[in-house]
């Protein structure tokens, strides 16, 4: 059976929260890598922000896993 083509309520630019533990994280959504791995599940890359000095750091991650900021 194909899989039917539903919008994302993510989009690139946005920003959102990424749920780690207790914590959620503040990340910028910098690209969809479309539908990937295991049951073919929307993907995108986020930008996480350090503290100060520290480099920021990139992740694929689930859109499952995300939460729109607003």
């Amino acid at each position: 059976m194909p899989l039917q083509s539903q919008k994302s309520r993510i989009q690139v630019g946005q920003w959102v929260f990424l749920p780690i533990g207790k914590n959620r994280l503040k990340a910028k959504v910098l690209e969809d890598r479309g539908r990937l791995g295991r049951n073919k599940e929307h993907v995108f890359l986020v930008l996480l922000p350090q503290e100060e000095g520290a480099a920021p750091q990139e992740r694929e991650v689930a859109e499952s896993r995300l939460i729109p900021t607003s």
